[in-house]
């Protein structure tokens, strides 16, 4: 099954709330209108909002960084994260709303990226990391092993639907570039797991294959799984059976949201993606330039936020202006570049040009009517190359050597 993606694209009026030019904000976790944290990305620290994302105090954890954060409630919230060394605990609770932090007895290191969090409520609790599932039903004074039906090569993602029924994504690696995905359901809080999705997968080195990733449910039957470049995953049963729906081989969908069973939100990098009609189709939605999407949340249909390196509010929601797409009406050459890129084109009003790398970051902006973009000098690799115009907007991937 293959997803599709509209020329027309109806979006949001979106706010720029903040900017965050040196590093990107990631997870976003909003308990209400104005009160909100975000994780910085890849960073020591996560961050608290109580006016809608306009300022912000940092909250820094020493001893770890690559959080991942939870509330349950507007007091009761946890954040875990990574050490490259492990000197002491690396998640940590609050029961104030993030006034205070405790450490629980649980830490993450070696530099594995690969952990996560989820808690049912201030005492019962799992955690992910490496190839490990634990459990906490004390609030994180203690956790237990719990085993799987089969060997995993690391754990990814956690996600419970409710008290008793849960999710957790992972990996089998047989050798350099052949693995298995794989998705256990439980229901019965993690006593025991059934195996509910498998397939076999084989990338040619030296890509680095980053596994299943983030679970995302609407209500207890539709669910996502993302995070595998070229498809996602879903389900409309509670997540007995799972549905392959392929994408961009050169993209990654993530970051699920929805308001109601049919409208949705998502991130297909380097763009922000909405569904109208359950996740069938897709439209891109034009963002603030500059945004570098990363993460989405709403509240409820009208009010909603994305963060990346900048973080935006919407409270118009589902509503706003319709932007085309300009794909087929520029051609850019040549691609791959060396010194210069070249844009062709005509009766086009072009308000920006754009260059980011892979991880989201502005790593040079051109004057909007430039025709022969100099990229001489970058560093070669991949990048992106967003064009806002009065008539639409576009990203497309252009390689420089």
């Amino acid at each position: 099954m293959s997803a599709i993606y509209l020329p027309i694209t109806a979006g949001a009026q979106w706010m720029v709330q903040s900017e965050s030019p040196s590093m990107a904000l990631g997870q976003l976790n909003v308990l209400n209108d104005s009160t909100l944290f975000v994780t910085g990305y890849n960073g020591p620290y996560i961050q608290k909002s109580t006016n809608s994302g306009v300022s912000w105090d940092t909250i820094s954890f020493s001893n770890a960084r690559s959080f991942k954060i939870q509330f349950l409630n507007d007091s009761v919230g946890f954040v875990g994260g990574q050490a490259d060394f492990i000197v002491g605990p690396t998640y940590f609770k609050t029961l104030d709303g993030g006034q205070s932090w405790q450490p629980m007895n649980f830490a993450t290191g070696g530099g594995i990226p690969y952990h996560s969090l989820f808690f049912l409520d201030k005492d019962t609790g799992f955690v992910t990391f490496a190839a490990g599932l634990y459990k906490t039903t004390n609030g994180g004074d203690s956790f237990d092993l719990i085993n799987l039906p089969d060997s995993i090569t690391f754990l990814s993602e956690i996600y419970f639907t409710n008290k008793q029924e849960g999710f957790v994504t992972g990996w089998l690696m047989h050798n350099s570039h052949n693995f298995n995905n794989i998705i256990f359901k439980t229901t019965n809080q993690g006593a025991s797991w059934t195996e509910v999705y498998r397939d076999t997968l084989t990338v040619p080195p030296p890509f680095i294959y980053p596994g299943l990733k983030e679970i995302y449910f609407y209500g207890q039957q539709k669910g996502f799984v993302a995070g595998l470049p070229g498809y996602y995953l879903h389900t409309t049963n509670g997540g007995d059976t799972w549905t392959k729906t392929e994408i961009d081989q050169d993209k990654t969908m993530s970051n699920f949201d929805f308001v109601t069973a049919d409208t949705g939100y998502a991130i297909l990098w380097p763009d922000f993606v909405k569904t109208t009609d359950g996740g069938m189709s897709w439209n891109t939605m034009p963002t603030p330039f500059g945004t570098d999407p990363l993460d989405v949340q709403f509240l409820n249909a009208q009010v909603g936020y994305i963060s990346g390196h900048k973080v935006c509010k919407t409270t118009t929601g589902t509503t706003g202006i319709i932007q085309k797409s300009i794909t087929s009406k520029i051609k850019i050459s040549p691609n791959p570049a060396k010194n210069i890129i070249n844009l062709q084109y005509n009766n086009l009003h072009i308000q920006s040009l754009t260059l980011t790398d892979l991880s989201g970051r502005t790593v040079k902006s051109f004057p909007a009517e430039s025709k022969r973009l100099k990229v001489s000098g970058l560093a070669a690799g991949l990048y992106f190359l967003q064009i806002r115009a009065k008539e639409g907007a576009m990203t497309e991937k252009v390689e420089i050597r």
